[in-house]
């Protein structure tokens, strides 16, 4: 029987353990100050306290703007564009974006991002123009004036206007941000097109940094590892949506990529914080993604099983940036993902139904577990929790926890700023407990993958 599995009754024991500390965990009131960097001017710093002293352009000046390109020097939008003022809002707009994190950057992140943003700002009006459309996404998310069908124009009519540009450059930081505004403009449908259209740009970026490679990587596999040690944000990036749309639509992964690590960094890195993943699960999720598609040369699943039942938390390194609630939160970040990947891998890969015992048992410990985490600050800064949300909607057969979890993932405030779409998975859920897993019938990997090409088909 299952429960008297010893790798079942170990990990039973460690993740109750894990729950108990993380619930008597103190949260303390929050006296939250955000600092700016020095790079911000005076004009900056005024921005931070009021926006609109240095608001972005509007949308109907962006459509004015994108109409003059190419812009010419004596033009006066290119003028403006070249301006400290721009250059100004740009940051205050980066320090509010960042504020929007549950995470905070540690030591100097902070301080390597925004001069990595300066840098940019430097380099080219197209470099300009696609940060300054980036920057009016995300404040139009912000202010929930989003009309993603007018901003897909305004991403359709840059990407023409500079694909000369990215044709003789393609690794450039601008072809990132294009495919990165498509993921937040675009419906879900989209998703796995705008992967496959980035995906040759992915491998040229990759093929062409001699340092991912000083292990002498197999050539045939990206070095997931090394992309987010090496901090090159956009390979990571693009790994981590590629795996993640993988799991949640079904569909093979872009991408092969070499999941061997000896050690992951303390940390968190970069990429660990602003996405809410710790890096040791992003690599897990790629090798059960790979094992679930029976691709070759991958460990046995009962070798991913054992990894993941004897895993330990690793600690955390942070600094006064952190209050006490977010390394708690960390805790409980690496956790959940743990027990994500644990039902995945039971259903996805062992065929497993979701009423079996260690399927419920990842389920309920999953919730107890994301419930430890509190909000501070704003609602909109939150862990995502996405794909732990759509896992227990997909494994739950009692009414109370798809209360749980169609509240969660409807709720649009507050996933305004995960990665993916999570209202467009509400509908496939309620298919999935309205079809196969209606009276609370169990249900296979199978029979979700079948609800999501009914309500969101894609193009592979």
């Amino acid at each position: 029987m299952v429960a008297n599995n010893p790798i079942y009754s170990a990990y039973s024991s460690a993740s109750s353990k894990l729950i108990c500390k993380l619930r008597m965990a103190p949260y303390p009131g929050i006296h939250h100050s955000r600092k700016s960097h020095p790079v911000l001017s005076k004009l900056g710093h005024e921005a931070l306290g009021d926006l609109a002293a240095l608001a972005l352009p509007s949308l109907q000046q962006l459509f004015k703007i994108f109409s003059q390109i190419p812009l010419a020097p004596s033009n006066p939008t290119a003028a403006f564009l070249s301006s400290s003022q721009f250059e100004d809002c740009i940051m205050a707009h980066c320090d509010q974006m960042l504020a929007y994190l549950y995470f905070k950057p540690i030591k100097d992140q902070k301080a390597q991002y925004l001069e990595l943003v300066t840098s940019r700002l430097r380099s080219s009006w197209i470099a300009r123009l696609a940060i300054l459309l980036d920057a009016r996404v995300c404040e139009s998310i912000i202010e929930d004036t989003f009309q993603p069908h007018l901003y897909d124009r305004l991403i359709g009519d840059l990407e023409v206007a500079i694909k000369t540009v990215l044709a003789w450059d393609p690794t450039s930081p601008e072809a990132y941000c294009i495919t990165a505004m498509k993921t937040v403009v675009g419906p879900s449908s989209n998703m796995i097109q705008v992967l496959q259209s980035a995906t040759p740009t992915f491998l040229q970026t990759a093929y062409s940094c001699p340092e991912l490679w000083a292990n002498n990587s197999d050539s045939t596999f990206i070095p997931l590892l090394n992309t987010a040690v090496l901090e090159r944000h956009e390979l990571t990036t693009f790994a981590f949506i590629d795996c993640i749309c993988a799991m949640v639509f079904g569909v093979p992964q872009q991408v092969d990529y070499d999941t061997s690590t000896n050690s992951c960094p303390v940390g968190p890195l970069p990429f660990e914080w602003s996405h809410g993943c710790p890096m040791e699960f992003l690599l897990l999720l790629a090798e059960i993604n790979a094992c679930r598609d029976k691709r070759p040369d991958i460990r046995d699943w009962r070798e991913i099983e054992h990894q993941l039942v004897t895993w330990l938390a690793r600690p955390c390194q942070h600094d006064e940036t952190w209050e006490s609630c977010m390394a708690v939160a960390w805790l409980a970040v690496q956790e959940s993902w743990r027990l994500t990947l644990l039902a995945y891998l039971y259903l996805a890969v062992c065929g497993a139904s979701s009423d079996e015992p260690r399927v419920q048992l990842c389920i309920s410990q999953l919730l107890q577990v994301v419930n430890t985490v509190k909000n501070y600050d704003s609602p909109e800064g939150n862990v995502p929790f996405f794909i732990q949300y759509l896992m227990v909607g997909i494994c739950a057969n009692r009414e109370n926890h798809r209360r749980i979890v169609w509240k969660q993932l409807s709720n649009k405030s507050q996933t305004k700023f995960w990665r993916l779409r999570a209202t467009d998975f509400v509908p496939v859920l309620d298919h999935l407990w309205h079809g196969a897993g209606s009276d609370g019938n169990p249900i296979k990997w199978c029979d979700y993958v079948h609800s999501r090409e009914t309500m969101i088909p894609v193009a592979v």
